[in-house]
C-alpha cells in the first residue's frame, strides 16, 4: 500500500503533470493575451464578451454577483499596479470601465487561463489517486482536458468560469484523497476548499461529494435492486431535469409540458427490489 501511495506523487508522476500544465497553459495564456487587442487598429482593444468580470464589479459593489473571483483578480492587479482607482466603489459606470479596461481584462482573462491549466493538473491528480496502477488513465483524461476546444474557450475568458472550475476541482481532489485513502485529516480539511468551490459560483452541488464517504452499507442499502447501469441512467435523467427547470430560456418558451416525460423515469425504478423506505425517496427525487 506504502508503494501505491508513493507512485502517486513520485518524480515520474510530477514531471508529467508539469508538461501537462505547460500544454494547457501555452495556448490559454496566448489567447488571453490577444483575443480582441489590435482587431480595429494598432493599440486598440475589442471586448468581446459583456460576462467577462462580472465578478470584479461585484467585488467593487458595482454589480449583484459572487465577489471571490472579483477579489483575486483586483488583488492581482494592485500588486501589478493596475489596481481599481481611489472612490469608485459603488460607482456602477466607473467599476465597469475599470473592470473591463484592457489593463484588468488581461490579468483576469490570464488568471482564467493559470487556474483553467491548474484544472487540468487536478485532473491528472484524480486519475492517479482512483488508478495509481494505471497511470494512463489519469494521462490520457489531463491531455484530453488540455487540448479541449471548449474548456479553453472558457480559460482565455475573464469570466468565473474557470476559476469556479478549479476550486471546485480542488475540493473534489481533496474529497478522492479523502475516500481513497480513508482519510479522517482530509476529510475535516475539506471544509477549506469547500468554501471557495461554493463562493465562487454558487456552486451548491459541491456538497453532494460528501456523499463519496459515506460507508459502502449505506451505498448497498440506497442502491438495493439498483444496477450501475440503472444508477447511471437515473443520475443522468435527475441532472437534465434540473439542468432544464433552472434554464430560462426552457422557462421562457414554456416548455414545461416536455416535462411528461419524466413519467418514464418511474419506469426505470425496480419498484418491488427496492427497500421500502426508499420507495419514497425514489418517488419524491424528480419533484425535489
Amino acid at each position: 500500500m506504502t508503494d501505491k501511495k508513493m507512485s502517486v506523487w513520485g518524480l515520474r508522476k510530477l514531471v508529467p503533470l508539469a508538461a501537462l500544465f505547460l500544454l494547457a497553459l501555452l495556448p490559454r495564456l496566448y489567447s488571453a493575451q490577444t483575443l480582441g487587442w489590435d482587431w480595429d487598429y494598432p493599440g486598440s482593444f475589442t471586448l468581446v464578451n459583456f460576462d467577462e468580470c462580472g465578478s470584479c464589479r461585484a467585488a467593487l459593489q458595482g454589480f449583484e454577483y459572487s465577489t471571490f473571483v472579483g477579489r483575486q483578480t483586483t488583488a492581482i492587479a494592485r500588486a501589478l499596479g493596475h489596481g481599481p482607482p481611489p472612490g469608485i466603489a459603488g460607482d456602477a459606470a466607473r467599476v465597469k470601465a475599470y473592470c473591463h479596461s484592457p489593463q484588468h481584462l488581461r490579468i483576469a482573462r490570464s488568471w482564467s487561463a493559470v487556474t483553467g491549466a491548474l484544472t487540468v493538473v487536478l485532473v491528472g491528480v484524480i486519475g492517479l489517486l482512483l488508478q495509481p496502477e494505471r497511470p494512463a488513465v489519469a494521462w490520457s483524461a489531463a491531455a484530453l482536458l488540455a487540448l479541449s476546444g471548449f474548456h479553453a474557450s472558457q480559460s482565455h475568458s475573464g469570466t468565473v468560469d474557470a476559476p469556479s472550475v478549479f476550486f471546485i476541482y480542488a475540493f473534489l481532489t481533496l474529497m478522492v484523497f479523502a475516500a481513497a485513502r480513508k482519510s479522517r485529516a482530509a476529510a475535516l480539511a475539506s471544509p477549506l476548499l469547500l468554501v471557495p468551490a461554493l463562493w465562487a459560483k454558487y456552486w451548491v452541488f459541491a456538497l453532494l461529494a460528501y456523499a463519496g464517504l459515506a460507508p459502502m452499507r449505506v451505498w448497498r442499502y440506497v442502491s438495493q435492486g439498483m444496477g450501475a447501469g440503472r444508477l447511471v441512467l437515473v443520475a443522468l435523467a435527475t441532472a437534465i431535469l434540473l439542468g432544464l427547470i433552472t434554464n430560462s430560456a426552457f422557462q421562457a418558451l414554456g416548455l414545461y409540458p416536455l416535462l411528461a416525460v419524466w413519467l418514464l423515469w418511474y419506469l426505470v425504478i425496480p419498484w418491488r427490489r427496492v427497500h421500502r423506505p426508499m420507495v419514497l425517496f425514489w418517488l419524491l427525487l424528480p419533484v425535489l
